[in-house]
């Protein structure tokens, strides 16, 4: 709410909940006073100026599809947003977004409008000139704890328990990485099943650049132990069939 401020970058490590942060103030703002328009909107990796122009106006129920001519879209979504008081939630960036041949008003211009971005890399803040910088951290050892109970469920007896933080440190205080883990060994009572996990979640190779080993590893761990026994390889062939598409991208259930 702070008038002097036009941006804010969110920046921390894949997995560590920057977009449910955002997603958090993008539901609590909507539908109240303090902006007209609120928008959400996730920039693809290799970022495309024209879909991701589009999916801002679809937010704001400006149809640019078919609009060809990027700097006459550029144009429309500008003169639709000048003066507005809005929130722009730009999730997930890798690189600088040019905001002027975007189409959105610079914030430094309009104390009434607001840009936020979330980012694994404190240098795009720096290249976005943002005015202020949030580093989003790890959870603590005890909330990390907490998090993972509940989501392993409340069969950690006191003899597996050494073992359980030991697979609970192995997540780095990451929300995403204790979610996929935990869920994974959920109401598991078998301590050979544990160890064999801690086992698994040390030793592992990580060969995927741009992702850090702390997410990787346990969404590997997550996808090896789907459950469901006799249909593991069905469930495995449709999350590998999923991961095909691009991100953010529609795909269709034939049910």
């Amino acid at each position: 709410m702070d008038t002097k401020t036009g941006i804010i970058g969110i920046w921390g490590k894949g997995g560590v909940g920057k977009t449910t942060l955002v997603k958090n103030i993008n539901n609590k703002l909507c539908g109240t006073r303090q902006f007209e328009f609120v928008i959400f909107v996730t920039v693809l990796r290799d970022c495309n100026m024209k879909k991701l122009r589009n999916d801002i106006g679809k937010e704001i129920y400006l149809d640019l599809s078919e609009e060809q001519d990027e700097t006459r879209a550029s144009r429309l979504l500008f003169n639709k947003l000048k003066g507005k008081k809005f929130l722009l939630i730009l999730d997930d960036m890798w690189e600088k977004v040019d905001l002027e041949k975007l189409g959105v008003p610079a914030p430094k211009e309009n104390g009434s409008c607001k840009v936020v971005i979330t980012t694994r890399n404190r240098g795009v803040c720096n290249d976005m000139e943002t005015d202020k910088e949030i580093l989003v951290q790890v959870l603590s050892d005890t909330e990390a704890w907490e998090l993972f109970q509940e989501k392993a469920g409340s069969v950690i007896s006191s003899d597996l328990e050494p073992v359980a933080r030991d697979v609970c440190k192995e997540c780095h205080g990451l929300p995403l990485a204790i979610i996929v883990v935990g869920r994974a060994l959920r109401k598991e009572t078998n301590g050979e099943v544990w160890k064999n996990a801690l086992r698994v979640l040390k030793t592992s190779r990580f060969e995927l650049k741009g992702m850090e080993r702390e997410v990787y590893l346990p969404l590997k761990f997550s996808y090896i132990h789907l459950k469901n026994d006799s249909e593991n390889d069905i469930l495995q062939n449709c999350f590998l069939y999923c991961s095909l598409f691009p991100e953010d991208y529609p795909i269709k259930v034939i049910v």
